[in-house]
C-alpha cells in the first residue's frame, strides 16, 4: 500500500458529502456524448498544459444486492451539469441539454493536465418539468487529464471511489499521488454508493490510517419514511428523492412505508397527473425511521395546484406587476400566461379543466390584480388545447371562505348593486379573449337533461334552489389555449374600388349535397374547369368553403364576405325544424372561430381550418371579409325586466367580469340596459376598455387569421357616446370609429359599416369618418323602387356613386351597392312576392319556415307576376347594380336564383332553404329540381327560354360580374368618369317622374376604359332610345338586353358579336321593364341589329 509520507496531514475531517441520486434513473442506461461547446471565461491555453473532456459515458446499471429499482416512475432527464474538479484548480462546469440520454453540444476545454481529476454529473431537470430541480443527485468518477482529448465513464461503481476523491479535493487535500487502489481498499463491497460513508473514508485517508480488515464501519444503514394520507387516492405516486428507495404506487389512507431510504436530506414528493401536489424536505440519519404523520394534499380554494412542475405557478409574487397581454398565451419557456380585465372584481379564480364538461376544475389559482385593472397568472407547462375558465367575486357577491363549488350562497349580497355589478362565483365564465371555446352553452351533450336556464341569476327556482346558486362549472363553455402557426397565405390586397363582394354563410354555401357534384353540374360552362367537388365530410365547413374558391373566382367575384363566424350559440341548432340562430348575430367568442363550421373539431382545429380556408381564397386571388357584431353580445339583456326587478340575466363571460364596463346601463336603473339593437345589451363602445377589446379582436383576425376586411353590424352603435343625460348619441368624431378605420388604413383592410341601428338618429349612411365604407341602404331602396314600381326618385345619384354622402368618406368605392342581403328576400324572392315582405314567414312549413319577425315593408311587382317578368326583373337588378359607380355586393345563391319560398327572415332556418342548391344551375326549370330535403320550391321563375337547358340568369350574372371585373371604368376611386343622365333621346334633361333613363358612361377617359350606353326602361310600353354616333373608327355593340326575347342568347353577347352593331347615330327599341347595355368598341362598316 502506498502511503503519502512526508506530506502534511489535514488537521480536520470534512463532513460526508451527501450522495443524492438521479431521480428514478436506476437500472437505466444514459449515454451523454459531449462535443462542441466551449465554456465561457476560459482563456486560450497551451496545448501541452491543458486538456479537453470530449467523451463522457454515463452508466446507471450497477448490480448489487441492496440496489432497488424504481419501477413506477422513471423521469427522463433533459439537462444536467458536468463539472471537473481537482487539486490546485478551479471547478470547470458546463450545463448540457439531454435528449434520449444523449447530448451533442458540450466540449469542456482548458482543464489543467493532472492526475485524479474528479468528474461529477448532476441532474437539473426532467421532461415536462415534473421535477424542475433535482437537487444533489450526483454521480462521480476519477480520471487523469492529459493534453488533448480525454474520455471517462461515470457509473454508480465509479461514484463510490469518485465521491471519496471529491471529498478529499474539497478539503484541500492533494490527491495527485493518491492511488485508486488505496481508496478502493476502504470501499465496502456490493454496496450502493449512496450507502457508503465516503466522507469518513476521506477523513481516515487524510489521517494516514490503513484500510481496516473489515469495511463495515463505512456502511450506512438505509432508513424508512412512514406516513399516512387523509384519504385514499389511486392516482398518486409517492416517493423520496434519494437514489435507492422505491416509490409507492398509491395512497391507501392508512400508514404506509417507503423503505431503503439513503441517509441524507431529500425531498419527499406526492405526484399526481405528472405534477407535484405535495412536497416536504426530510433528513434521515443512518438506519433512522422518520414518521411524517398524516399528510394532506387536498388544498383550499385557489391552492388546488401542483407546487412544482406542470401546472405549478411561475413567479407568483410578480403577477401583479406583469404586463403580458389579455387572453391566454404560451411564452417561449412553455409557460401559460392568463390575463383578464375587471376593474370592479375583488377576487378572480383561474380554473384549469381536464374536460370541457362533466368534471370540476382540476386546478385553481388566485389571480393577482395589476394597476391596470388586469388580473394575471402564469402557469408552468401549459400546452395548446388546455381548457380554462374563471370565477369572479365583487361588491355584490363578496368572497366568503365558506363558499364552495356545487351551489353556494355564501357571500351573496344582491344580484346587482347600485354600481351595476353582477358578480356571481357560481357562474363559470369563459375568457372574453378566448381564441377558441370548447362548446356552446346550449350544447346538448354538455347539458344532458339540464337547460340553459342554469346560466341565469335571480331568485327563481332552478333544480330545487335559487337560480343564482346553481353552479355551472361542469356544464359551462371553457376557453381553449391555442398556439398555431398555420399559414393564411399572401393577402391579394385588392383595391377596394375593384372589389366585387359575395355575401355568404360559411355553412350555407357548401352544406347542400349538390356541392359534391359541382364539376359535373358546371361541365360545359366556360371558365369553370377548375371547380372541385366538396366531399360530404367537408360540406358546411371552413374546409368546404375554401374548396369553393375556384367556383367563386370563375363566377366573377373576388371577395367573399362571411356572415358571423365568431363563436355563437348554435351547437343545438336543429336540422329538422326551425330553431336557434342560423345567422349567428349573437356573438360569444370575439377571437374564436365557430367550432360548428369546422370539420376538425379538435382543440385548435377550427383555428387551423379557418386559416387554411383563408389561404385557399388568397391563393385564388380572392379576399375574405368578416361580418362582425360589436354592437351587442350573445349574453343579451335581462330576462324578465321589471317583472323581477331586473334580477335575472345570463352570466357566461363579459357580464360576469365587469357588467358596468362592458355594457351600457340605464343611468337611473342600473339593473336595466340602454340599448338600440333590439337584442337587449348595447356594448359600451365609448368605454376605453371596450374600444381596446374591439381593436384587439380586429387586429387578431387581421394578423393571425388573415382577414382582409370587415362589415360591422349596426355600426351606429360603435359611434354612440354617453351624454350628460345618460343616453348615448351618435358622434361622427367618435374615437372608436376613428381608431377602427385607422387600423384598417394601417393594414390595408376595409372597414364597412351597416350605418344604422334601432335607436334615435340612427341612420348614418355616408356619415362615418373618412376611410369608412358603408352598406348603401339608399341605393338598395331606390333601385327597388325603380325596378319594382318605376319610381326613380334619386336613383341617378346612387348609380353615380352617391357623391353627397360618400365623397367625404373617401369616394364612390366607399359605397357598397346592394339590392338584397342576408336579412331579407333573396334576389329571386324580391322579384316574386309582393305585399308585406314578411307575409309568408309564419305561413311556411319546414324546410322553409316558419319564422317570426322580418321586414314588413310592402314589396311591389309593378312589372307583373308572370314567371318571365320575374326573371327579367332579376336581370334588371343585376345589370343596373353592375354598371353603378361603387362596390357591388350579391348574396349567396343569387347567381342562380336561390329561393327561400318567400321567407324574408330565415334567421332560424338551417336547411336546404338557406343552402346553395347548385342543381339549379344546369337546368332551365330550377323550380323543378329536388330541394335535397322535404318540400318543394315555389314555381316563381318558370322555365328559361333557351335551348341549352340551363339556368339563363346564372349565365347572365356570370357575364355581368366579369364585365364589372374587367372594365376599368367601373373600378374608380373618384368621380372623374362622367355618368351622363338624360331622357331617352340622349339630350333632354330628366324630369321628376321619368321612368326612362338614358346613361352614357364616359369610361374611355381612363386608361384602358370604354364608353357605355345604358338604356333603362321601367315604363309599361316599348320606348325608342337614341344611339349617338360613335367615335371615329368605333362602333356601338349591344352586349346586354334583359328583355325576355333575348333569353335564347342568355341576354348577353360578347363585344365581338356582330348581330347588333352601330357605326352611326341610330335608334334602339327597348322593351318595357328592361335594360339594354351597349359598349363602344373598334369600328365596323355597317349598322345592323337583330332584336
Amino acid at each position: 500500500m502506498l502511503f503519502l509520507r512526508g506530506l502534511p496531514r489535514q488537521l480536520f475531517i470534512i463532513r460526508r458529502a451527501q450522495m443524492k441520486r438521479f431521480l428514478c434513473l436506476c437500472f437505466s442506461i444514459l449515454f451523454l456524448s459531449v462535443f462542441s461547446c466551449k465554456i465561457d471565461g476560459i482563456e486560450e491555453k497551451s496545448d501541452s498544459k491543458y486538456g479537453s473532456l470530449t467523451t463522457l459515458k454515463l452508466e446507471l446499471n450497477q448490480k448489487s444486492k441492496n440496489q432497488n429499482k424504481r419501477s413506477l416512475y422513471i423521469p427522463e432527464i433533459i439537462k444536467a451539469t458536468v463539472t471537473v474538479s481537482g487539486y490546485g484548480m478551479e471547478d470547470i462546469s458546463a450545463e448540457v441539454a439531454v435528449s434520449e440520454g444523449k447530448s451533442n453540444s458540450v466540449k469542456i476545454e482548458g482543464i489543467p493536465v493532472g492526475k485524479n481529476r474528479v468528474v461529477s454529473v448532476q441532474a437539473l431537470g426532467t421532461k415536462d418539468s415534473v421535477l424542475s430541480k433535482i437537487e444533489g443527485v450526483v454521480m462521480y468518477a476519477v480520471t487523469d487529464i492529459n493534453s488533448g482529448d480525454n474520455s471517462i465513464t461515470v457509473n454508480w461503481a465509479s461514484s463510490a471511489v469518485g465521491s471519496v476523491y471529491y471529498n478529499l479535493v474539497k478539503s484541500g487535500y492533494d490527491v495527485s499521488n493518491v492511488e485508486e487502489s488505496l481508496v478502493s481498499s476502504f470501499i465496502p463491497k456490493d454496496m450502493h454508493a449512496s450507502l457508503i460513508d465516503s466522507s469518513q473514508i476521506a477523513g481516515d485517508i487524510q489521517e494516514g490510517l490503513d484500510a481496516p480488515q473489515g469495511t463495515e464501519k463505512y456502511i450506512l444503514k438505509a432508513g424508512k419514511v412512514t406516513f399516512s394520507t387523509a384519504k385514499a387516492d389511486s392516482d398518486v405516486k409517492i416517493q423520496v428523492c434519494d437514489p435507492v428507495s422505491k416509490s409507492v404506487a398509491q395512497s391507501t389512507g392508512e400508514t404506509q412505508t417507503i423503505e431503503n431510504v439513503a441517509p441524507g436530506t431529500w425531498n419527499f414528493y406526492v405526484i399526481k397527473n405528472e405534477s407535484i401536489v405535495y412536497k416536504k424536505s426530510v433528513t434521515l440519519k443512518s438506519g433512522e425511521t422518520l414518521d411524517l404523520g398524516i399528510i394532506s394534499f387536498e388544498k383550499s380554494l385557489g391552492q388546488n395546484h401542483p407546487l412544482e412542475g406542470k401546472y405549478s405557478p411561475v413567479a407568483q409574487t410578480t403577477w401583479a406587476s406583469e404586463t403580458f397581454s389579455l387572453g391566454s398565451e404560451i411564452d417561449a419557456d412553455g409557460n401559460g400566461t392568463f390575463a383578464v380585465y375587471s376593474k370592479n372584481a375583488t377576487k378572480i379564480l383561474l380554473e384549469i379543466y381536464n374536460a370541457a364538461y362533466g368534471e370540476e376544475a382540476a386546478y385553481d389559482y388566485w389571480m393577482e390584480k395589476g394597476s391596470d385593472d388586469i388580473w394575471r397568472a402564469k402557469i408552468k407547462g401549459i400546452e395548446s388545447g388546455t381548457l380554462y375558465a374563471f370565477r369572479a367575486w365583487g361588491p355584490n357577491w363578496t368572497f366568503d371562505e365558506n363558499w364552495e363549488r356545487g351551489g353556494s350562497s355564501a357571500g351573496f349580497v344582491a344580484d346587482f348593486d347600485a354600481a351595476g355589478n353582477r358578480f356571481n362565483p357560481n357562474k363559470v365564465l369563459f375568457d372574453p379573449y378566448s381564441k377558441e371555446i370548447s362548446h356552446d352553452k346550449s350544447n346538448p351533450t354538455a347539458l344532458g337533461k339540464m337547460n340553459g336556464g342554469m346560466y341565469g341569476t335571480g331568485e327563481d327556482v332552478f333544480e330545487g334552489a335559487a337560480r343564482r346558486n346553481f353552479d355551472t362549472g361542469i356544464y359551462a363553455s371553457k376557453s381553449v389555449v391555442v398556439k398555431d402557426s398555420t399559414s393564411f397565405g399572401t393577402r391579394p390586397k385588392i383595391p377596394q374600388e375593384k372589389a366585387i363582394i359575395y355575401e355568404a354563410h360559411a355553412r350555407g354555401i357548401t352544406k347542400h349535397s349538390s356541392s359534391a357534384q359541382l364539376s359535373s353540374i358546371l361541365n360545359g360552362f366556360d371558365g369553370f374547369d377548375g371547380v372541385v367537388n366538396i366531399p360530404a365530410e367537408y360540406q358546411g365547413t371552413y374546409k368546404g368553403a375554401g374548396m369553393l374558391a375556384p367556383y367563386l373566382k370563375a363566377l366573377g367575384v373576388n371577395t367573399i364576405e362571411l356572415l358571423p363566424v365568431h363563436e355563437s350559440d348554435n351547437d343545438a341548432n336543429p336540422d329538422d325544424a326551425p330553431g336557434g340562430n342560423y345567422w349567428a348575430y349573437m356573438t360569444y367568442g370575439y377571437f374564436a372561430p365557430d367550432r360548428r363550421y369546422s370539420s376538425d373539431k379538435s382543440y385548435g382545429g377550427p383555428t387551423r381550418e379557418f386559416k387554411e380556408m383563408v389561404k385557399a381564397f388568397h391563393d385564388e386571388g380572392m379576399e375574405v371579409y368578416l361580418d362582425v357584431v360589436f354592437n351587442h353580445s350573445g349574453e343579451g339583456g335581462t330576462w324578465y325586466g321589471e317583472k323581477d326587478s331586473y334580477q335575472t340575466a345570463e352570466l357566461t363571460f363579459m357580464r360576469g367580469f365587469d357588467n358596468s364596463t362592458y355594457y351600457s346601463l340605464v343611468q337611473d336603473n342600473v339593473g336595466g340596459y340602454w340599448e338600440t339593437t333590439g337584442c337587449g345589451n348595447n356594448l359600451q363602445c365609448d368605454n376605453p376598455v371596450v374600444r381596446k377589446f374591439i381593436l384587439d379582436s380586429l387586429a387578431y383576425w387581421i394578423d393571425e387569421m388573415g382577414v382582409d376586411g370587415y362589415r360591422f353590424d349596426l355600426a351606429t352603435v360603435l359611434g354612440r357616446e354617453k351624454n350628460s343625460s345618460g343616453n348615448w348619441d351618435y358622434n361622427v368624431e367618435s374615437q372608436t370609429l376613428k381608431d377602427i378605420v385607422a387600423l384598417g388604413v394601417e393594414n390595408d383592410v376595409e372597414m364597412i359599416a351597416e350605418s344604422w341601428d334601432c335607436g334615435s338618429n340612427s341612420y348614418q349612411v355616408g356619415n362615418f369618418p373618412e376611410g369608412w365604407g358603408g352598406w348603401n341602404g339608399r341605393f338598395r331602396d331606390s333601385i327597388r323602387s325603380f325596378v319594382g314600381k318605376g319610381e326613380r326618385g334619386a336613383l341617378n345619384d346612387y348609380i353615380n356613386g352617391d357623391y353627397d354622402n360618400f365623397n367625404k368618406e373617401g369616394g364612390p368605392h366607399k359605397s357598397v351597392n346592394f339590392v338584397v342581403a342576408h336579412d331579407g328576400f333573396t334576389l329571386a324572392d324580391l322579384c316574386s312576392y309582393q305585399g308585406a315582405g314578411s307575409a309568408m314567414n309564419s305561413t311556411l312549413t319546414w324546410p322553409f319556415g316558419p319564422s317570426d319577425g322580418g321586414n314588413g315593408d310592402t314589396n311591389t311587382l309593378g312589372f307583373g307576376t308572370a314567371p318571365e317578368n320575374k326573371r327579367q326583373a332579376a336581370r334588371n337588378y343585376i345589370a343596373i347594380q353592375m354598371i353603378s359607380r361603387g362596390v357591388p355586393m350579391i348574396v349567396w345563391g343569387d347567381e342562380f336564383g336561390r329561393t327561400q319560398n318567400g321567407n324574408n327572415n330565415p334567421y332560424n332556418i338551417d336547411s336546404v332553404a338557406t343552402w346553395n342548391n347548385y342543381n339549379m344551375i344546369n337546368t332551365s326549370s330550377p323550380h323543378l329540381v329536388a330541394t335535397g330535403g322535404s318540400g318543394a320550391y315555389h314555381n316563381n321563375f318558370g322555365t328559361f327560354g333557351n335551348t341549352a337547358n340551363v339556368n339563363g340568369n346564372f349565365k347572365f350574372m356570370n357575364y355581368m360580374l366579369k364585365l364589372r371585373a374587367n372594365e376599368p371604368a367601373f373600378q374608380q376611386a373618384d368621380y372623374s368618369v362622367v355618368y351622363d343622365f338624360k331622357k331617352e333621346d340622349g339630350a333632354s334633361t330628366l324630369s321628376d317622374g321619368d321612368r326612362c333613363v338614358w346613361i352614357r358612361i364616359n369610361g374611355s377617359t381612363v386608361s384602358s376604359g370604354s364608353d357605355y350606353l345604358v338604356f333603362m326602361n321601367m315604363y309599361t310600353d316599348k320606348i325608342s332610345y337614341t344611339i349617338p354616333a360613335p367615335a371615329d373608327d368605333s362602333k356601338w355593340t349591344r352586349i346586354a338586353d334583359t328583355s325576355s326575347w333575348a333569353e335564347t342568347n342568355f341576354n348577353c353577347w360578347d363585344e365581338t358579336d356582330t348581330s347588333c352593331v352601330y357605326t352611326a347615330a341610330a335608334k334602339y327599341e327597348v322593351n318595357p321593364w328592361s335594360v339594354v347595355i351597349l359598349k363602344m368598341v373598334g369600328g365596323a362598316d355597317r349598322i345592323h341589329c337583330n332584336s
